[in-house]
Formats: C-alpha cells, sequence, structure tokens
C-alpha cells in the first residue's frame, strides 16, 4: 500500500530528529497500567511499531516482568532502539504482511499510535493476523 511506503520512508529518514523529540513513554501511562493487570505475570508481549524503544521504560518498569519484543517496519528506528536497550529484541516486521512477522506467539501485544498509519482498507487484514 502506498501510504504504508510513504510512511516506512519517512520514519526511515527522520528516525534520529523523531527519537531525539520523543522521549516520553509515560503519557501512556495509565492505560498501560490497566493493559499489563489483564496480562499473566510473565507474559511475552510484541510492542507493535516500537520506533525507537519509546514505551521500553514503561516495560523495564511497571511492567519488567514481561518478556518484551519491539516489532516496526522502519530499520532505522530499529538500530536506534537496538542501540538504547541492546539486551532486549527487536526485528523490523509489517503487520500488513504476515510473511514479515514474527512465527512466535505471543500473550499480548502493545500498540500504540500504529494504526492511525494503516489505510482503513487495511485493518481488517492487521487485525486478523
Amino acid at each position: 500500500m502506498k501510504e504504508v511506503s510513504k510512511t516506512k520512508a519517512f520514519y526511515n529518514k527522520n528516525a534520529a530528529l523523531w527519537s531525539s523529540r520523543k522521549t516520553d513513554s509515560f503519557h501512556h501511562e495509565l492505560t498501560f497500567m490497566k493493559i499489563i493487570s489483564l496480562w499473566p505475570e510473565k507474559a511475552s508481549i510484541i510492542d507493535i511499531g516500537c520506533a525507537s524503544g519509546i514505551h521500553v521504560p514503561l516495560f523495564l518498569g511497571m511492567g519488567h516482568k514481561l518478556r518484551y519484543f519491539g516489532l516496526d517496519i522502519s530499520k532505522a528506528f530499529l538500530k536506534i532502539a537496538s542501540r538504547r536497550y541492546p539486551t532486549l529484541t527487536f526485528a523490523q516486521g509489517n503487520i500488513l504482511e504476515k510473511e514479515s512477522l514474527p512465527k512466535k506467539k505471543f500473550d499480548g501485544f502493545w500498540a500504540a499510535a500504529v494504526l492511525m498509519h494503516v489505510p482503513l482498507e487495511g485493518w481488517g487484514k492487521c487485525l486478523q493476523t
């Protein structure tokens, strides 16, 4: 989809600038607290659209017993995330391309600000995977 390609290109080009300005994951703190109360204590969680690891502090803090896996479409974001959090696992994938997603099953997912980048006609496809 053309819109997804534009999003990927934008974030690959602007990952460093975006990451330097977006450093506070705690505006999602209340939502995160509600969601982690629904997951088993040592659940494996995939952070879809992890960007530069912006929500990792929530996982290392309140969700410290969760097993984290970060996924993003942008290689540039993943390089930053891997440099910031070298002990965590990150991979490139596109929720509209099932073959690009990890084969592993997860107990839950976190996907803050992801669907806004998916064209409406792609929602059914990405929500099925």
